[in-house]
């Protein structure tokens, strides 16, 4: 065997080096054929606890099974790379159009705020407002606000509406100076961003989608609460303009009222309002009668034209308590055992501590009644008895404006033809709600005689002092009553007014400050009854009692 001839170069040759000139070797090379992108193309970035991590797990390669063999020295097919790689650009590309076009998907995701709201929220609002009532739905709103979640803020999004004094209120922070900025609009990042850039910009695209989302729902309820109130803040295509947010708007319609003259007109209606505030006993008349007189004084302080404190509506509380037709020692000894309650207690407590101690006395009266008094079971068949009558007002004043419309129908169409009207029509107004009202008030009457004679004769009444179970019921209207009172919603009325109309027989945008002499808007139909004298036998009216 000849020795092969070495050159002195060769020598010097590592002996890998040497047997590389001898023999090609083969070499394997994996082409990147195909490139897995999961549907989030972030979830790998949220689960990464750093950015290597996240780098690592952005794209997983994934060989052939059967991989191809090149030799070394032997060209690649260029068309099978440059096919891999416009197919991989491709895929990127699809990717990101899809988490792009996902902000319109999150977005449908979102709810209606109004499958939040309360339904008085949700219709027009009737009549002249002041700076109390807008303040009063700004807070509702912001409530309502307040439950849906926000990444950073506690107090949900009720950013968006909340004054500074409103939120500082719900995050228990008094010296707050600025409510939380508004989440600007983001950019989307280059190609060539970090894993950290994309990550930031996936959660603030998020956060500025739903913001804006809320936004749009608050600012549409605030349009459809107040709708003439914005109209001058519309542009020539009768939309607001682009960048009018929800807190703009409110805060503009709270401006148009905001002032002197408006607060103290306000101020003086409310004043009136709380006067004329009556208590009813029943088992649930403290509780209801308590919160409207803490709303009272809520809206005083909003309106803030003097100090109201809390001790002048306890005043008011006391006087219609005593009022409310019960023994007037008990009522007496009531207030006397508050006085002595109350005595060297702290004032900032002091309409709690009033509101417990009134509320535990009054529903023992309604439960065990008082000395001179009916007992619980028959002062709940006179509630019964006002709701009944209650409704029947209300039921006879559609009845005469009904009347009347068809009265006057009935004149245009009379001819002296065969068209005229059937003579079985009464076209007499007075004299049909006279007989519905008197049909009405005796069906009334003959059901609650009934009771009491059956609760009477089952001992389920027991008299005065010890007597032998016999009661005499309380006739109603035996008397000539007086057209004093006025409401927004039924007008002039026999007994009640616009603050302690019953609340289930009010109409939308009913205002409890609303007089007869200040109507704001309200029902001015029956003007004509005001401080009449209606008639016990057919509730006739009369300029004079009597009927002189």
């Amino acid at each position: 065997m000849s020795t092969p001839v070495t050159s002195v170069n060769d020598e010097w040759l590592s002996p890998t080096r040497q047997r590389r000139q001898q023999q090609p070797e083969a070499i394997t090379i994996t082409p990147i054929t195909s490139v897995y992108i999961p549907s989030n193309p972030f979830e790998a970035l949220l689960d990464s606890d750093t950015e290597a991590e996240a780098e690592e797990e952005e794209i997983v390669f994934v060989p052939e099974e059967d991989p191809e063999v090149v030799t070394a020295g032997e060209p690649r097919n260029e068309d099978d790379s440059s096919t891999s790689t416009a197919s991989t650009a491709n895929s990127i590309a699809a990717t990101i159009d899809s988490f792009i076009n996902s902000e319109e998907e999150m977005t449908t995701t979102l709810m209606s705020i109004d499958t939040m709201l309360e339904p008085a929220d949700m219709k027009p609002f009737q009549g002249e407002y002041n700076l109390a009532d807008t303040r009063l739905f700004r807070t509702r709103l912001g409530n309502v606000l307040a439950n849906c979640v926000h990444n950073e803020h506690l107090a949900g999004h009720s950013h968006l509406i909340d004054t500074i004094e409103q939120y500082g209120a719900r995050i228990s922070n008094g010296g707050l100076t600025q409510v939380p900025i508004l989440t600007p609009k983001q950019k989307l990042p280059l190609l060539t961003a970090t894993s950290g850039e994309w990550k930031r910009y996936d959660i603030l695209r998020k956060q500025y989608t739903t913001e804006e989302h809320w936004n749009a729902e608050s600012l549409r309820v605030i349009e459809r609460k107040f709708p003439a109130a914005i109209l001058e803040k519309k542009n020539n295509f009768n939309v607001l303009p682009l960048g009018f947010t929800a807190r703009n708007g409110i805060d503009y319609i709270e401006s148009k009222v905001d002032d002197v003259v408006s607060r103290q007109e306000a101020y003086n209606a409310l004043l009136v309002a709380v006067a004329a505030m009556k208590y009813v006993s029943s088992p649930s008349g403290p509780i209801k009668f308590f919160s409207a007189m803490a709303l009272i004084k809520r809206r005083f302080d909003i309106l803030d034209v003097v100090d109201h404190p809390w001790k002048s509506i306890i005043v008011n509380c006391q006087t219609a308590v005593r009022q409310c037709g019960m023994d007037k020692s008990k009522s007496r000894e009531i207030d006397t055992k508050w006085e002595m309650a109350n005595l060297n207690k702290p004032v900032d407590t002091v309409w709690l501590r009033f509101t417990e101690f009134y509320i535990k006395e009054l529903e023992f009266i309604s439960k065990d009644g008082v000395g001179g008094a009916p007992d619980a079971a028959q002062t709940a068949l006179l509630a019964r008895l006002d709701d009944f009558e209650s409704r029947h007002d209300g039921n006879m004043e559609i009845i005469n404006d009904n009347q009347q419309q068809l009265g006057a129908a009935f004149s245009a169409l009379s001819k002296p033809t065969n068209d005229s009207v059937p003579s079985f029509i009464n076209t007499d107004a007075s004299t049909v709600v006279t007989q519905a009202n008197q049909s009405a008030l005796k069906d009334l009457l003959s059901d609650f005689r009934k009771e009491i004679a059956l609760m009477v004769a089952g001992g389920g009444v027991t008299g005065t002092g010890g007597g032998g179970g016999v009661i005499k019921a309380k006739t109603k209207h035996k008397e000539w009553r007086q057209w004093d009172k006025w409401c927004w919603t039924h007008g002039a009325h026999l007994t009640h007014n616009s603050a302690n109309c019953e609340q289930k027989w009010r109409k939308d945008g009913h205002n409890e400050a609303a007089t007869q002499s200040n109507p704001m808007n309200g029902n001015s139909k029956r003007d004509h009854l005001f401080m009449q004298w209606c008639s016990p036998v057919d509730n006739s009216a009369h300029a004079t009692k009597g009927g002189a």
